[in-house]
């Protein structure tokens, strides 16, 4: 609105983190001083002017530590920047720092033993998710309105989820994004944001322009006011759902029905084991890789403690295959097969809603990497029963954060849409963050909480 300055803006993010991310842990390396320069350079004039964000680690910037989360990567520097964040500084963003992830991207939480554990902000004493939990627990906690995240298995959902935010994972190649190692392309680069429109508006000006499908503002898919949705709460691993989260679906499958949308409860052909398990093997065979790249470079491969257990555990358990080339050949052609499943399911029905995550945001530390790796891969699809079938199908899928528990922890519910189709969802999110918003609903543990928490302490009691 023009209400406030640039410099205003940045000095503000800036001094929103010195006081909020001791505690909160979500930056990794702080860039206060190169955004002062980037001011001070003059900023490009777009949709974002002045607007202060954070970059996901994994995302390189020249000339700034580029970590991934593990202790592998402490000292190194990257070369290049990003064409996605190139794009946001040419729409006038100013990035005042780099956002925590755990190791490599891989684990739904954010506590790498390479830093410390970064924090919940609803409550400081749970995980924010993963692995764009800097991202998620900055922008919950007000340090800056939107975060850049990646989602290579619910990597924006997750976080969005636990931290009570709206996060959209766009169709595979809607944004710019660097050629994936494995054989499907699963990552894709987006935002955490806390409204809809601001997610909209970041997708429309940074979407790649010649890509094949309507736009994400289609304003024919937008006007589809009746959809056909089915949910499920039936997981394809079997796992059970904690109860908080099954009737947050049944309550945003009501809200639904309410706006006058057809919801039947259908269990998708493609939500079954034999999808989960080609995601486990598409998973494991990009930190073998790196493993392996690190042999052939070295003739070693990394010490021990280097790596994460986890990270390990999927090294092991891909070359556990009796023939790892057959079993990842295996993979993709099940990831192909749940594709022409999800296009059929989709002839069907508009969207599918599902829980975001299988239980509330978990305890710091948790998912438990000391746990056999077994007990721990079990922990994990548990905890993300359903996210990452949409990375294998390459469909856009949001989380919304429409319901919470009794103790007022944040749930997610999410929602997949056919390739291509973010305007259709953008809009059905519209209506229900209008149905049942949430702007108003702060952690304890940020910028807005601190304010009323100043209020009360300078208001003086009747007995003054």
């Amino acid at each position: 609105s023009g209400e406030a300055s640039p410099e205003e803006l940045v000095e503000a993010a800036i001094a929103r983190a010195a006081r909020l991310d001791p505690e909160l842990q979500s930056i990794v390396t702080p860039m206060f001083e190169q955004a002062r320069a980037r001011l001070g350079q003059g900023l490009a004039e777009g949709p974002f002017t002045g607007v202060p964000t954070l970059v996901k680690d994994l995302t390189p910037i020249a000339g700034v530590p580029q970590y991934r989360g593990s202790r592998l990567f402490l000292d190194q520097i990257a070369t290049e920047t990003h064409m996605l964040v190139q794009r946001m500084e040419a729409a006038g963003m100013v990035v005042i720092g780099k956002s925590a992830t755990p190791e490599f991207g891989l684990l739904p939480s954010t506590s790498p033993r390479a830093f410390p554990p970064t924090r919940n902000p609803w409550d400081t004493e749970r995980d924010p998710g993963g692995s764009s939990g800097g991202a998620g627990a900055a922008v919950a906690a007000g340090i800056v309105p939107i975060a850049q995240g990646s989602d290579g298995g619910g990597s924006i959902r997750i976080p969005s989820a636990a931290c009570g935010l709206f996060g959209m994972k766009p169709s595979r190649g809607r944004l710019p994004s660097p050629p994936d190692p494995r054989p499907v392309e699963l990552a894709v680069r987006g935002f955490l944001t806390r409204t809809v429109r601001d997610s909209q508006a970041a997708l429309s000006a940074f979407e790649v322009t010649d890509f094949a499908f309507p736009s994400v503002t289609d304003e024919e898919l937008a006007a589809r006011s009746r959809l056909r949705i089915a949910f499920t709460t039936e997981t394809p691993g079997g796992t059970a759902l904690h109860p908080d989260c099954v009737k947050a679906v049944q309550r945003t499958a009501k809200l639904c029905r309410s706006l006058g949308h057809v919801v039947e409860e259908v269990t998708p052909e493609f939500h079954n084991l034999e999808t989960r398990e080609a995601m486990v093997t598409l998973w494991a065979s990009g930190p073998h890789a790196l493993v392996a790249e690190i042999e052939a470079k070295t003739g070693a491969p990394p010490d021990r403690p280097v790596l994460e257990p986890w990270t390990w555990g999927l090294v092991e358990l891909f070359r556990s295959r009796p023939d790892p080339d057959a079993a990842l050949a295996g993979a993709v052609e099940q990831a192909l097969r749940a594709t022409e499943q999800a296009a059929t399911f989709h002839d069907e029905y508009d969207v599918l809603l599902t829980s975001t995550l299988g239980a509330p945001p978990l305890p710091s530390g948790q998912p438990d990497q000391s746990q056999p790796f077994e007990a721990l891969l079990e922990q994990v699809f548990g905890f993300v029963p359903y996210t990452y079938v949409a990375n294998m199908t390459g469909r856009p899928a949001m989380s919304m954060p429409l319901y919470e528990t009794k103790e007022g922890l944040p749930l997610g519910s999410h929602f997949v849409g056919r390739f291509g189709e973010e305007a259709l969802l953008f809009e059905l999110a519209r209506r229900l963050e209008e149905a049942r918003p949430w702007h108003d609903r702060w952690p304890p543990h940020s910028a807005h909480g601190f304010a009323a928490a100043r209020t009360v302490e300078e208001t003086p009691s009747d007995s003054d």
